[in-house]
């Protein structure tokens, strides 16, 4: 949708639905000018001045209305046309974009299907949809036209807030039945085509064995079958128009029945009573359409889930669940490490991991970066499957700093510039060298140093980024790693931040330096905390106990204290410890 509201997006389709609610009024005051028509042609004496001012208003309605609904389908057409060209744009652009392995696994038609045949199914979708008695007009007719019918006559109106649902059930059923049929169709004429197709391709094989009559006789049972379901659907459908005109005929006859009535009783004048019958039709033509419509939008939308697979959202906010979710290494199949895991990370926050070692934690972490994928259960991020999205883009996402980053031999800017999403094109080298800064500025490698509290020691050093860390990083303390990780973190500016352990193997000033550079890191972001000392997760937006590969409970430090239950455990457990250390 935020495709749609972008440059203008929100006015233009404001816009239609103006132009369809004044279609919509146009249509709907059609059948009140007849009444006026009917009134003056009962009235002999003023019939000639009612008349004709009754045949004005009809004949303004008739030019009104078709003018309005030609404006509303072109405009709107304007607008999808603009979105399918757009979407087509962004899908074959996200396609060109996806690492070799998703071509691998996939048939050319697969992989193009969401830029064709999928768009295309929207776009028809969408164009049939604008039609007058379908999509936004058909709703706003129906809905429309039931209030002005309670409005004009209440004891006349209980007549359609009676047959309508139950003649919307039964077309809703017999449009069911007509897809079922459809798709049997469907599968059938496939099968057909298949058949013939393999014949043709193997024409060879075919007149070297001398088996033409052979494939002649497949080939007519396929369409036989074919045939049988063409038949189905023809009576399907014409199964599901008597439906429609029977509902028509039994609405009609209802009013007149019920609305003679009250013209005999004085009620009602019988002009009105004529208006209410030509409601009646333009009522279950649009209660139809609505039908046809909510069809065709589930289609519509199940194409567009499709090509939304393969697009990267726009708007990325970073929320994360995680729903039932277990999982085993796949050395160790006999261990499950998590056993349907619900967890949600909010957007924007901190959540913190907790509980002893060999819990899950940093399982959960792991599963979050894309390392492995869960057996069982899903992880969601803003409500799209994690497997449904471009790894390539999702990994940009995810962040992490763990206890023991991983530096690779080169200089500390080459490290830093680790984190970088390449722009395209070749790495750069650095100042002249042989170390590339993947795509990234040395203004952006210092900027990022700096917010790590890095830029200080590394300026301290003889060659200053160009300093070689060693491998691995042995040239640098624990504290100088975790801050080139931080800096390096910073500078992939990821909107989902996964901290494992990343201040518990530091002295005190070194952690002093490193959280500092952490919570620059976290602000804005969804944060995923692990840690073992409890201290560090204390002012976490909320914590979470993970024990035996489940989460025990959630809340904030403040609740779960006062909950006295696992967190508390843990909380006395580790006072124990350091009480023995200090002794």
């Amino acid at each position: 949708m935020a495709r749609v509201l972008k440059d203008g997006g929100a006015w233009q389709l404001a816009k239609g639905l103006l132009l369809a609610f004044g279609s919509t009024a146009a249509a709907l005051g059609m059948p009140l000018a007849f009444a006026s028509v009917v009134t003056a042609l009962l009235d002999p004496v003023r019939c000639a001045t009612r008349l004709g001012r009754g045949v004005a208003v009809v004949g303004v309605l008739y030019i009104i209305e078709p003018a309005l609904t030609y404006m509303y389908v072109a405009h709107m057409t304007r607008i999808s046309e603009k979105f399918t060209t757009r979407l087509r744009v962004d899908t074959f652009k996200s396609i060109l974009t996806r690492d070799m392995g998703f071509f691998d696994a996939q048939q050319v038609a697969q992989v193009t299907a969401p830029v064709t045949a999928d768009i295309a199914a929207v776009r028809s979708a969408v164009q049939t949809n604008l039609q007058k008695d379908r999509g936004v007009r058909a709703l706003l007719e129906s809905v429309l036209g039931l209030v002005l019918l309670t409005i004009m006559q209440p004891q006349l109106a209980w007549i359609f807030g009676v047959v309508i649902p139950v003649v919307a059930l039964s077309l809703a059923e017999a449009r069911k039945s007509l897809l079922a049929v459809a798709g049997t169709e469907a599968a059938s004429l496939a099968k057909e085509a298949g058949v013939a197709a393999e014949v043709v391709r193997n024409v060879r094989e075919v007149r070297s064995f001398g088996t033409e009559n052979r494939e002649l006789a497949r080939f007519e049972r396929e369409t036989v079958a074919t045939t049988q379901a063409a038949r189905a659907l023809g009576t399907a459908a014409a199964k599901l128009e008597a439906c429609n005109r029977a509902a028509i005929y039994m609405t009609i006859l209802s009013v007149v029945w019920w609305g003679g009535k009250l013209v005999d009783k004085g009620k009602m004048p019988a002009a009105l009573l004529v208006s209410f019958i030509g409601y009646c039709f333009s009522l279950n033509f649009a209660i139809q359409g609505v039908n046809y419509s909510l069809a065709d939008a589930k289609k519509a939308w199940g194409a567009l889930l499709r090509v939304f697979r393969i697009i990267p959202p726009e708007q990325f906010r970073g929320r994360v669940v995680f729903s039932k979710v277990s999982f085993h290494y796949p050395t160790r199949t006999d261990a499950p490490v998590l056993k349907g895991v619900d967890l949600e990370l909010p957007a924007g926050k901190v959540t913190a991991l907790v509980g002893a070692s060999g819990a899950g934690k940093s399982t959960i972490a792991a599963l979050l970066s894309r390392f492995y994928v869960p057996i069982a259960g899903t992880i969601k991020i803003d409500g799209i499957d994690m497997r449904d999205i471009d790894r390539t883009w999702l990994v940009q996402q995810v962040a992490l700093v763990g206890q023991n980053p991983a530096l690779f031999s080169g200089t500390i800017a080459s490290n830093i510039a680790y984190g970088a999403v390449p722009r395209g094109g070749s790495a750069r080298a650095l100042q002249g060298g042989d170390v590339p800064l993947n795509g990234a500025t040395m203004e952006e490698v210092i900027a990022a140093a700096k917010q790590a509290n890095a830029h200080d020691f590394i300026m301290q050093f003889p060659q200053g980024y160009d300093t070689p860390v060693g491998e691995g990083g042995a040239q640098l303390s624990g504290g100088q790693r975790q801050r080139v990780a931080i800096a390096r973190a910073i500078l992939k500016d990821a909107r989902i931040l996964v901290l494992d352990e990343a201040t518990s193997a530091l002295d005190a000033q070194s952690e002093a330096l490193v959280q500092e550079a952490l919570e620059r890191l976290m602000q804005g972001r969804t944060v995923l905390v692990i840690a073992h000392r409890l201290s560090t997760v204390v002012s976490a937006d909320k914590i979470c106990v993970i024990g035996s590969g489940m989460v025990l409970e959630e809340g904030s430090h403040k609740e779960l204290v006062m909950r006295g239950g696992a967190y508390t455990e843990l909380m006395k457990t580790q006072v124990k410890s350091y009480s023995v250390m200090e002794s």
